[in-house]
């Protein structure tokens, strides 16, 4: 029954903050949305203060914060954190607190009140929030990407670059997003280039040559990255089940790279962006470590799916958004039911809170 109990509260956790979220984005004033967003804050953050022994990094992060010597290979901004709570003395249990607090701070105060229920359904149904109890790391970086893209859709680019660099103080991954702003603005402009751009890239992705080339950006870029290639655990292939999942989000994309002429000319980047999110998918299908890669790409379809469905031309538009909303909501589960402690997945399943 714990088991059980565990699945019904982290979907009421889903449901409760996308709640919260909707309220924040229909209140007619600054302190009503103000609370809601307090409350999306809390049900995002006591759940995860509370927390003991759960996600599949847990005991690493212990074990890290035990260590000075392990803590000095992390991140600069992780090395902050964890070395201002040992300054105070404080336990393990502080750096996680701390942790989750910079996590969900601009997730739930730094994104639009128009588009904040969107973006926490999506950061839901993504599974983001229950992965922030594993790779916390990742997860933090990415709070800061999303807040990021919410500074540049408002035009605030300095604002935006800052965060995106704070970002990339957290975590390595997340420095794919100058490589994403980059092909956003200088990419392919012409739709059948695209297409033919992403199969191109599709089956080099396949070839033997992408090893090699990989191994060799890697060494460059992410010389840490480079090392897990060859490890027996991070780099054997990627263990994808029946596939249908892998499947399902790259078709999803397919699908708006063939439906391009139905968006304004205005949001063509995002197309770009389209293009760099399946090569990624497709890449992390194919080794584990660059699952990695996949998480630092999840901000794509976070915006693509808050952005695109609302002003497309098509008539099948709202048909299509909310398909992509039950797979997601599908995948959510599956994914939910597979993360059981001392398995190579979120370890999130049972919960266990510190008053256990």
């Amino acid at each position: 029954m714990e088991i059980i109990y565990s699945y019904i509260f982290y979907v009421l956790i889903a449901i409760s903050s996308s709640f919260c979220a909707l309220c924040a984005h229909k209140a007619r004033s600054w302190t009503g949305q103000f609370i809601f967003r307090c409350l999306l804050f809390a049900v995002f953050f006591i759940p995860a203060i509370l927390r003991f022994g759960i996600g599949t990094d847990y005991g690493n992060y212990v074990r890290i914060y035990g260590s000075n010597f392990e803590t000095s290979l992390l991140e600069i901004g992780n090395q902050w954190i964890f070395n201002f709570c040992k300054s105070l003395n404080l336990s393990a249990w502080w750096m996680f607190a701390l942790t989750s607090a910079l996590t969900y701070v601009p997730v739930c105060f730094w994104i639009s009140k128009k588009r904040i229920d969107k973006i926490i359904l999506l950061y839901n149904l993504l599974f983001c929030y229950l992965s922030s109890y594993n790779i916390m790391r990742q997860i933090l970086a990415l709070s800061f990407i999303l807040a990021g893209c919410e500074k540049y859709l408002e035009q605030k680019y300095k604002t935006s670059l800052l965060l995106f660099f704070v970002a990339c103080l957290f975590h390595t991954s997340s420095c794919v997003i100058v490589l994403c702003l980059i092909w956003m603005k200088t990419g392919v402009r012409s739709n059948t280039a695209r297409i033919v751009f992403t199969l191109a890239g599709t089956c080099f992705v396949f070839s033997p040559l992408m090893m090699t080339v990989l191994k060799s950006i890697l060494t460059v870029l992410f010389p840490r990255y480079a090392g897990y290639l060859t490890d027996e655990l991070y780099g054997a292939a990627t263990e994808l089940g029946s596939g249908l999942g892998v499947l399902g989000n790259i078709m999803i994309f397919f699908v708006i790279l063939l439906n391009a002429k139905t968006f304004p000319a205005k949001y063509y980047p995002l197309l770009n962006l389209c293009t760099i999110y399946i090569l990624g998918y497709i890449l992390a299908g194919q080794i584990l470590i660059l699952g990695r890669l996949r998480e630092a790409l999840i901000f794509i379809p976070i915006y693509v799916f808050t952005l695109l469905p609302s002003v497309s031309r098509s008539k099948y538009r709202k048909v299509f958004y909310y398909a992509v909303l039950l797979f997601y909501a599908l995948t959510y589960c599956k994914t939910l039911v597979s993360s059981h402690v001392g398995t190579f997945s979120a370890g999130v399943i049972p919960y266990t809170s510190i008053f256990s």
